[in-house]
C-alpha cells in the first residue's frame, strides 16, 4: 500500500521526505542585490481532495477489474452448460435419426407386406370370378338344356292339358315310383312353394275351411296333422293365450307358414276374446326391409317359423330388431304355438 502510495505521489513529482543519502552541505543563498526579489517557492505538497479522487479512481478500477473477471468466470460457466447441452441435443438427435431409420424400416416392410396381400388378394379375385363365369356358363348350358314336363308332353303329342292330365294319370296308375323318380326339377324351389302353398295334409274330423280350387287337401291321420299335430289344437292355442296374458305381450309378428297356417291361426284368434294381435307374414313373398322394420317396432314378440318353407331374405329382413325374436322348427301349428308358449314362461320366471 505504502508503494502504491509512493507511486501515486512520484507521478504527481511529489518527493519521499527524508535524509539523503549524500551529505548534503548547507550553501549560503547567493547573494542578491540590493532590492531585488526572492524567487516564489514551489509547493511541495499536493491538495488532499486529489489525493482522494485518484484513490477513489483506483479502487473504481480495482472493483470494475474484479466484476469483468466475475463475468468472465460466468459466461465460461454458461459456455459449459451450452456445449453440455449442445452435447446433449446431439445425442438425442443421434437416437432420433436411429428411431427413424427403424420407422422407415418398418414402413418399408408393412407397404412390401400390403402389397403382396393385395397380389394375393388380387389374384384370389381373379380366381372366384372366373369360378363365377364359368357357374354362370354352366347353368346358362343348363337352362337351354332343361324343358317343362308340360313342354315334353306337348312334344310327345298333347293338344291340350285334359290329354296331358291322362297321359299323367296313366303313367301314375301303371308305375308311379319309377315315372316320378324319372322327372328332374328345373326349379325345386319353385315346385316346394306349390306344395307348401297349395297342399294341406289335415286329419279327419279337424275343422278346416278352405278354398278347395286353390288347394288340395290330403286326409292323414291325427298324428301327422299339419294342424292339430296330434294333439288338441285349441287346447294348444289357450295356452299359448294364457301365456301372453301373463307375459303382458299383445302384439306377435310370425314369419313363416303356408296359408292353411295363417288362416287356421286367423280363426283361433278370432275365437279368444283375449288372444294377442297376431302380424301374419308369408315366409315366400319377398318382405320389404321398411315393413320388416315397422313390425319389429310395433311387435312385443317376433316368431321365425322355420320349420315351413321360408325364404332366407325374408328370415333376414327381421335380424337384428328391437323385439325379441323365437326360432321355431317344429312345422305343425301345435308345436309351435307350444314352442313359442315355453319361451314366453322362460320369459317371464
Amino acid at each position: 500500500m505504502a508503494d502504491d502510495f509512493e507511486s501515486l505521489m512520484a507521478s504527481m513529482g511529489v518527493q519521499k521526505l527524508g535524509k539523503s543519502s549524500r551529505k548534503h552541505t548547507p550553501q549560503a543563498p547567493p547573494p542578491q542585490a540590493p532590492g531585488a526579489a526572492r524567487p516564489a517557492v514551489r509547493k511541495a505538497i499536493v491538495p488532499v481532495q486529489e489525493l482522494d479522487e485518484a484513490l477513489a479512481e483506483r479502487d473504481a478500477a480495482r472493483r470494475e477489474g474484479a466484476a469483468q473477471a466475475r463475468r468472465s468466470a460466468e459466461l465460461a460457466q454458461e459456455l459449459a452448460a451450452a456445449q453440455a447441452e449442445i452435447a446433449r441435443l446431439q445425442t438425442e438427435a443421434v437416437g432420433a435419426d436411429k428411431r427413424l431409420a427403424e420407422a422407415v424400416a418398418q414402413v418399408e416392410a408393412a407397404r412390401d407386406a400390403a402389397e403382396e396381400r393385395a397380389a394375393t388378394l388380387q389374384s384370389e379375385r381373379d380366381k372366384a370370378r372366373s369360378e363365377v363365369e364359368g357357374l354362370r356358363s354352366r347353368v346358362a348350358a343348363d337352362e337351354q338344356a332343361r324343358t317343362s314336363l308340360a313342354d315334353a308332353l306337348i312334344e310327345r303329342g298333347c293338344t291340350d292339358t285334359s290329354e296331358m292330365l291322362e297321359v299323367l294319370n296313366g303313367l301314375l296308375l301303371l308305375r308311379p315310383r319309377d315315372f316320378l323318380d324319372s322327372i328332374e326339377l328345373a326349379d325345386p324351389q319353385a315346385l316346394a312353394r306349390v306344395l307348401n302353398d297349395r297342399v294341406a295334409f289335415v286329419a279327419r274330423g279337424v275343422p278346416f275351411d278352405v278354398d278347395k280350387s286353390t288347394t288340395v287337401v290330403v286326409r292323414v291321420p291325427k298324428e301327422r296333422c299339419e294342424i292339430c299335430g296330434g294333439s288338441d289344437i285349441s287346447a294348444s292355442f289357450h295356452g299359448f293365450v294364457q301365456a301372453c296374458l301373463d307375459s303382458g305381450t299383445d302384439r306377435i309378428t310370425i314369419v313363416g307358414g303356408s296359408p292353411a297356417y295363417r288362416k287356421q291361426l286367423k280363426a283361433l284368434a278370432a275365437e279368444h276374446d283375449d288372444a294377442p294381435d297376431l302380424n301374419l307374414v308369408p315366409g315366400s313373398t319377398r318382405r320389404d326391409s321398411r315393413k320388416a322394420k315397422n313390425d319389429l317396432r310395433n311387435s312385443d314378440l317376433v316368431v321365425i317359423w322355420g320349420g315351413t318353407i321360408l325364404d332366407h331374405s325374408v328370415s333376414a329382413a327381421y335380424a337384428g330388431g328391437p323385439a325379441p325374436i323365437v326360432t321355431v322348427n317344429h312345422r305343425g301349428i301345435s308345436g309351435m304355438l307350444q314352442q313359442v308358449r315355453s319361451a314366453l314362461r322362460r320369459g317371464t320366471s
